[in-house]
């Protein structure tokens, strides 16, 4: 296994990107990230970031909603300077189309199921 970085820098939770190794304190096990750090909404204290196709919530320094760290980084998945993710707004667009574009395909099934 790689070594965990016990201290790492501030922000480090936005260089993560897809496929990069983290390590999940509490359990004690490595993770992968499936999709990168969305920051928070307004008002919110942390944002999140796809950690085995589940979302958990997290700061930029990889701290819960109630303040425990949750995740570290592993050397060699914490990029010095990761490639450019779009503006939080076009993700956010992407990801509503794609809920458009399943609940499509999900009523195209349907009306094809009731026409037979």
């Amino acid at each position: 296994m790689a070594e965990v970085i016990k201290d790492p820098p501030s922000n480090w939770v936005t260089r993560l990107r897809r496929q990069h190794k983290i390590w999940l304190v509490k359990q004690k096990h490595e993770a992968t990230i499936t999709f990168p750090y969305e920051p928070p909404e307004f008002g919110h204290k942390t944002g999140y970031l796809g950690v085995n196709n589940d979302s958990w919530f997290t700061d930029v320094n990889g701290y819960g909603i109630d303040g425990s760290l949750l995740i570290l980084p592993i050397e060699g998945n914490f990029p010095e300077n990761p490639p450019e993710l779009p503006p939080v707004e076009i993700r956010h667009f992407r990801k509503e189309i794609e809920k458009i574009n399943n609940r499509l395909t999900q009523l195209e099934y349907y009306i094809k199921l009731n026409v037979r």
